[in-house]
């Protein structure tokens, strides 16, 4: 039986602009992974980028706001006649990224649709085309510049900077008269983000970045969302990451010029500033005519400086500390410099938050304290142009892939000095633009991420084996008449948006498995993720599995399905059906009073992280540790005591945020023989336990195991003989990180645990154990194996008496039995 498909809607309702790709690259791309055969891009496809770009400015439906879900702000400007432009990316920051221009005609109360794009498309043979980064620049004739960089893949190492003029920006849109832009003419390689500006000379000025070749990887590894082993073949990954050696010697931030308005360009000197960051500088002229370059990069704002003209450049220097992020520095019509940042010149913010607007009236020297624009997180990209009157009009993005604004706030040079609203024109968050495939976010994560997922029968036309390319935390139950079932989630590159959960069986005890018969996946950007599976006392096989948007909407759900013939050929299963909020990976159990008791894990319930997968976003919140206003995770005791029909909280063990393992607890819940319950919980650094007394309500403080373990899940059941069942990673007092897999017993209720154990796996990469045990005494644990590479599901099979013995001793025991793995 061949594996299921991926639901084939999930771009569609994520939109990007896949509307513009073809089923054709689509089948390519599965066949390519699946025969891995070693293949070389055609150099007409990498010249693609090349190839002048098409402006589209009719039938630009498919591009309206709702069909839109990310936008990512470059620039804003107002041309002679008055009228504001405004262009942003949409599509991803990434390969799917394209570009998207508005207009206002009242300075910016309100905006049009789409009045341009330019979105390429994509190769026949899996390598996209994008268009990313550039900016708006009226120059001193009054023409329109829209410059824009177009490459292949995310980075090719080559980019090119483009732009296109329009002579006629305020013209009417009627016909002949609507605006009309020049034929794209390519500069060079690279990208521009910032704007122009005009020396005292009269040169024109432009910022140029040749990025460095460490953009190659952007992409291929770093994002598990997009997809990219899928869109860009791995075959292709050696070739890519050696394209354009040639132009290692020429990679740097460059000052361009023009001496003809416009007509030719001279690139002149070059800073190549450490730390990384993307450049995405800008160059201001001091007054005694030296230019000053500013720069982004993981150190703060780096600076060098020029006195010859651009043509040579100082050693770069820290100016300030800042967050990884583009900034605005440009002169005003006073003489004053503005600059636009993250937070207070002396600090790096935790976030994308805090946008301020400084000035200085003596060439950078010194700043004013500041006048914060926006102290909202997940703000970003700010750019600026100055009215003719002397307000000052500034555009950012907010939250690019759930709010999805692009934002406008107005103020005057005095409002800035003073540090407040003293002109009375200031305006502040005004939207440009919103893109709403994800508008009010609250209600698709509650139509959505708690909708029932799609329990689907695989498709011989459609496998899901083709785009898989991570997949572990499994779980296992046997039932009655002895079927072994596996469940384990996988999905695109990582843990993300895009898994969804698998079922597989074996009807010779776990000797074999068959392929994957089940598959539980839901539409749009919503994660079907850590299963669990339980034999209830009453013979009926449940699987257990948490719906969330994206990777972790805070609030998660778990849901559950059964079957009452879990030996049949064709079992029937329940309709899905959402138990409780949370997320629960380990097994329920039955206690002595007839409940079932759910171990159910409330991931961060402070809600400040956002529901899209922002890994830095993630990274910086890690970083916070914990405090009362952010919340705490908790390992809940949910309880049934109608065999499933309905759910309550009975009570929760709270572990600050930063003791957690950020997001999880993954405890398991056992029923000690005094009637006591016992929650075995992971955290960010050991294994800790508590206590209840009463049936879960309230649970005691913490307190240490007698064994060490490493920050992952890990095993805890009762045997039939009544002892417990420790499954860990590596001996029983040792931190072996996520290397070797051990069994081990205790015969006092978990106060002590014998060794040496039973090793079911002494390499590393193994991990996340879960084990059940049947009538005959059979023990089976189930694990998974190198999730990216090898992606393994392995089974060992064995009984008590080899755990005591620390050997596969027993007639049927078994090791390294292999349930489903990425490259079979």
């Amino acid at each position: 039986m061949r594996v299921g498909a991926v639901n084939t809607n999930r771009k569609e309702n994520t939109m990007r602009h896949s509307l513009t790709k073809t089923v054709t690259t689509c089948c390519f791309l599965l066949a390519a992974i699946v025969t891995c055969q070693a293949a070389e891009i055609p150099q007409n496809v990498l010249d693609m980028s090349l190839e002048v770009p098409q402006l589209q400015t009719e039938h630009l439906d498919r591009y309206a706001d709702e069909h839109r879900d990310m936008n990512m702000n470059l620039g804003i400007e107002r041309t002679s006649g008055g009228r504001l432009w405004a262009t942003w990316i949409s599509g991803g920051d990434d390969e799917n990224g394209f570009l998207v221009l508005a207009t206002s005609d009242d300075e910016g109360h309100s905006w049009s649709e789409p009045r341009l794009v330019i979105d390429p498309p994509d190769s026949a043979v899996g390598v996209a085309r994008r268009v990313l980064i550039g900016n708006l620049w009226t120059d001193p004739l009054g023409r329109l510049w829209l410059f824009f960089d177009q490459a292949m893949g995310a980075y090719d190492a080559r980019g090119g900077v483009w732009y296109t003029i329009c002579e006629n920006p305020d013209a009417d849109w009627d016909g002949k008269a609507a605006p009309k832009w020049s034929t794209p003419v390519r500069l060079w390689h690279g990208s521009l983000l910032n704007k122009p500006m005009v020396a005292s000379n009269g040169d024109w000025v432009i910022p140029l970045t040749l990025k460095h070749r460490g953009y190659l990887q952007y992409g291929l590894y770093f994002d598990p969302q997009k997809k990219l082993a899928a869109r860009f073949p791995k075959e292709y990954w050696e070739q890519w990451l050696n394209l354009y050696h040639e132009l290692d010697t020429d990679r740097g931030a460059y000052m361009m010029t023009s001496s003809d308005q416009g007509k030719t360009w001279e690139r002149r000197g070059k800073v190549v500033f450490p730390h990384g960051g993307g450049d995405e500088h800008m160059i201001v002229e001091k007054k005694d005519g030296t230019f000053w370059m500013l720069a982004r990069s993981t150190d703060g704002i780096q600076q060098s400086f020029s006195s010859d003209g651009g043509y040579t450049w100082s050693p770069s220097t820290r100016a300030w500390p800042h967050r990884t992020s583009r900034f605005y520095i440009g002169r005003l019509a006073s003489g004053n410099l503005l600059l636009v940042r993250h937070g207070r010149l002396d600090e790096t913010t935790a976030t994308r938050c805090r946008m301020t607007a400084y000035i200085s009236s003596d060439d950078g020297e010194s700043w004013t304290d500041g006048f914060v624009i926006d102290e909202r997180e997940g703000i970003s990209y700010p750019d600026v142009f100055q009215h003719p009157d002397g307000r000052i009009f500034i555009s950012y993005d907010r939250n690019r892939t759930t709010d999805a604004e692009i934002l406008l706030a107005v103020v005057t040079e005095d409002d800035l000095v003073a540090g407040k609203n003293v002109s009375g024109k200031i305006r502040l968050r005004q939207v440009i633009n919103r893109a709403k495939a994800n508008e009010n976010i609250l209600y698709r994560r509650r139509n959505e991420a708690t909708t029932a997922a799609t329990i689907q029968e695989p498709l011989p036309d459609n496998d899901h084996k083709a785009v898989r390319t991570f997949q572990g935390i499994p779980s296992m139950t046997v039932a009655p008449k002895g079927t072994v079932w596996v469940t384990w989630y996988t999905g695109g590159n990582d843990e993300g948006a895009d898994n969804y959960v698998l079922l597989a069986r074996s009807r010779d005890g776990g000797t074999t498995f068959e392929d994957p018969e089940l598959v539980i996946d839901q539409e749009g950007p919503v994660r079907c993720f850590d299963p669990s599976m339980w034999t209830d006392p009453d013979g009926k096989v449940w699987l257990f599995w948490t719906q969330s948007w994206f990777l972790c909407d805070t609030r998660m759900g778990v849901w559950g399905i059964y079957t009452e013939n879990g030996d049949d050929e064709r079992p029937v299963w329940s309709k899905p059906v959402r138990l409780t909020d949370g997320v629960m990976m380990n097994k329920p159990i039955a206690d002595s009073k007839g409940r079932w008791i759910l171990p159910v894990s409330a991931w961060y319930s402070g809600g400040e992280l956002k529901a899209q997968d922002d890994s830095q976003q993630r990274l910086d919140a890690r970083r916070k540790g914990a405090s009362p206003e952010r919340g705490f995770a908790a390992a809940q005791c949910v309880v049934s005591s109608d065999k499933g029909q309905s759910w309550e909280l009975a009570g929760q063990a709270n572990l600050p945020w930063n003791e957690s393992c950020y997001f999880s607890t993954e405890h398991s819940i056992l029923e000690l023989k005094n009637g006591n319950l016992w929650n075995l919980i992971r955290t960010a650094h050991k294994a800790v336990s508590s206590r209840s007394d009463d049936g879960g309500k309230t649970w005691s403080e913490f307190t240490d195991v007698p064994f060490e373990h490493t920050s992952s899940r890990m095993f805890l059941g009762r045997l039939a003989s009544g002892n417990i069942l420790l499954v860990k990673n590596g001996p029983i007092d040792a931190n072996t990180g996520r290397t070797s897999l051990y069994a081990f017993l205790s015969r006092d209720e978990g106060q002590t645990f014998e060794g040496p154990g039973l090793c079911l796996d002494e390499r590393s990469g193994v991990s996340y154990p879960d084990g059940y045990q049947t009538t005959d005494g059979t023990i089976y644990v189930v694990y998974d194996r190198d999730r990216y590479q090898e992606g393994e599901i392995l089974l060992a099979r064995f009984t008590e008496d080899d755990v005591i013995k620390g050997e596969f001793t027993s007639e049927n025991a078994k090791k390294l039995i292999t349930v489903n793995k990425l490259t079979q």
